[in-house]
């Protein structure tokens, strides 16, 4: 009885050990079990004013936010940052409206130049704005469908008293972005809201605001009238195909990073016809795709016949409470640096899917986050060529973000707690992936329905086929 409980003991003892050793490693391996995300409410309107201590409470917030979770301020804030800080303390000492509030807290966020750290008004907030269709190219912001007086091709070159060049640098101070691209992107939907038109001081009388275009050798002014339900709702599809066969080329079209049954069943389907119409050129399309789940690229890439790839260099994690509260890390404070290391590709199943031909990924100012990784991981593995425009933020970049309102104006805080390196580490300093093939959209493509970068796929896939 006596030797059994000593075997007994022993065993537990054993168990508790070998259980002690995995919580931790997981502890210090940053693994995670399921968290938890906040309930978001509406922020309050733009006009309601907040007073010095409610505008104290939500400031204090954010900062104790910021530096808490974000990468960047492990060390603490900057100097500039706390110079920042201290200033904007300092203009809240008498009540103001909750949108002249938003403006400076949204400083201190900005200064982080990551776009994955914002502060944002939920959707109740001001539904006014001009109804106009506009497309910041590379060369100028430009009207893209006719209404009113204005035309199809018409370039802006000044919103009420001010002119684009100058509307842009006022945009770079409070859209949260690593390149100008983002900006423009971003900046295309935040000069038509009656919000921002409000901040940049462009509207006229409270009810219109001036617009000033260049038609040829023609100077027209008109006076745009702000309009409620202004936005018009995308309906875009997740994912679509076409087979080109007199190119002996597929595009595989996704618009957003959801690695779901559409997708997958989708991703099936183009393969097989690939498979069927012995396809040897390849593209997936990403110019509209803000991002996502990372796990497409996975997907997509176990259809294509290589052994292995490499997403990123090094992953760099802070772990704080909110992080483990949201994300379920075990650990809650300090941070841990992961080395990059190839990923064997899960090839499918049926290898007659598998493709051997050529790869392309078109991109745009718009490809962001988890589809700019995509095209990253296409070309710095080497696995194809990538056509199009720059896109809209850095390859190695802050991201997997922690969101939050504040408790009297009720902004959405989105904080990052990650920084992610490149898969080729000699280019961690790039603020946007640069295309091997650089394809811009003039205004005459869209005057004249043309697509460039298309265009130019099956002018190089042409090339290649013979």
């Amino acid at each position: 009885m006596r030797r059994y409980k000593k075997v007994i003991r022993w065993v537990l003892i054993i168990l508790i050990v070998i259980f002690s050793l995995v919580f931790l490693y997981a502890y210090n391996s940053g693994f995670s079990i399921e968290g938890s995300l906040p309930e978001i409410g509406d922020s309050i309107k733009g006009d309601e004013v907040l007073s010095v201590e409610d505008m104290k409470e939500d400031l204090d917030f954010i900062v104790e936010r910021l530096k808490k979770i974000h990468p960047k301020t492990y060390n603490g804030f900057t100097k500039e940052q706390e110079e920042l800080i201290e200033n904007i303390y300092i203009k809240i000492k008498v009540p103001m409206e909750a949108q002249d509030f938003y403006f400076l807290a949204n400083e201190i966020v900005t200064s982080f130049k990551d776009a994955h750290t914002s502060l944002s008004l939920s959707k109740n907030e001001n539904n006014r704005g001009l109804k106009l269709k506009i497309k910041w190219l590379y060369d100028g912001l430009y009207i893209t469908s006719s209404s009113g007086t204005l035309n199809k091709g018409d370039e802006i070159i000044s919103i009420g008293d001010e002119t684009i060049e100058d509307i842009l640098k006022e945009l770079e101070k409070i859209i949260p972005a690593e390149n100008i691209y983002w900006v423009k992107v971003i900046g295309e939907k935040y000069i038509l809201d009656e919000f921002f038109l409000k901040h940049l001081n462009l509207i006229h009388n409270n009810e219109d605001v001036k617009v000033k275009v260049k038609r040829g050798e023609e100077t027209i002014v008109s006076k745009i009238k702000l309009e409620e339900n202004y936005r018009e709702k995308e309906d875009k599809k997740l994912a679509y195909y076409n087979i080109y066969k007199e190119n002996s080329l597929g595009i595989f079209t996704l618009n957003s990073c959801e690695n779901n049954g559409e997708y997958n069943n989708k991703l099936e389907s183009f393969f097989k016809e690939v498979r069927d119409n012995k396809i040897e050129n390849i593209a997936v399309d990403l110019r509209n795709n803000t991002g996502g789940n990372s796990k497409v690229i996975n997907s997509f890439i176990s259809y294509l016949n290589i052994d292995d790839y490499k997403v990123f260099s090094g992953t760099y994690i802070r772990f704080s409470k909110y992080a483990s509260d949201q994300n379920g890390h075990l650990k809650n404070f300090g941070y841990k640096e992961f080395s990059g290391s190839n990923d064997k590709n899960k090839k499918v199943k049926d290898n007659t899917l598998l493709f051997n031909g050529k790869t392309y990924v078109l991109t745009s100012n718009k490809t962001f986050s988890s589809a700019n990784d995509f095209a990253m991981t296409i070309k710095d593995n080497n696995i194809g060529t990538i056509i199009g425009e720059p896109t809209g933020n850095a390859p190695s970049c802050y991201g997997d973000i922690i969101m939050c309102q504040s408790p009297k104006g009720k902004f959405i805080l989105s904080v990052s707690y990650k920084r992610f390196y490149r898969a080729d580490k000699s280019k961690n300093n790039e603020t946007y992936m640069s295309p091997d093939i650089i394809v811009n959209t003039t205004i005459e493509d869209i005057i004249n329905d043309k697509d460039p970068q298309v265009e130019k796929l099956k002018e190089v896939t042409n090339i290649s086929l013979n």
